[in-house]
């Protein structure tokens, strides 16, 4: 009984923790230009629980529940690394290519498409997964998508 209470007790100050460290800079999501919408944050991370955390893992570093045994892991978003962007190497994605990728799926892998998902929670996902990683605070790592060649005339 003693024991049951002190979880319950660990957990209200671990939830009082996140957002004592939210509102004041700790977790904000981290594109610099964009104010807090803690609303959209919250939103982002219940779509994150219902579709992703059983990939990404609840932390979103690629260890979920179904990540183990695969050969081609899931992405883990606390690294800010992507394969599937149109910015040039080194720079974080738009989100029209987190957007892309997420709603068409990665062909050969376990990431499924998602192309009936509403475009709020699309966005408010995009917004969460954006908080996972300090990269998204750096400026320099942003940049604007690179055009794409003409197609090979064989």
């Amino acid at each position: 009984m003693i024991r049951a209470g002190a979880r319950r007790l660990g957990t209200v100050m671990a939830k009082w923790l996140f957002v004592c460290l939210f509102l004041f800079g700790g977790l904000l999501p981290a594109s610099g230009e964009e104010d807090v919408d803690f609303h959209r944050y919250m939103k982002g991370r219940r779509v994150y629980e219902k579709q992703c955390v059983w990939c990404h893992g609840r932390t979103g570093r690629g260890n979920g529940e179904w990540a183990e045994g695969v050969k081609d892991k899931p992405r883990n978003f606390r690294m800010g690394v992507f394969k599937f962007r149109s910015t040039r190497c080194g720079c974080l994605p738009t989100d029209a290519d987190l957007a892309r990728t997420i709603r068409k799926g990665i062909p050969g892998t376990m990431m499924p498409t998602f192309k009936d998902m509403a475009e709020a929670d699309l966005q408010a996902v995009i917004y969460y997964v954006k908080s996972l990683s300090p990269r998204w605070k750096d400026p320099e790592r942003r940049a604007a998508a690179e055009p794409l060649p003409e197609p090979p005339k064989w």
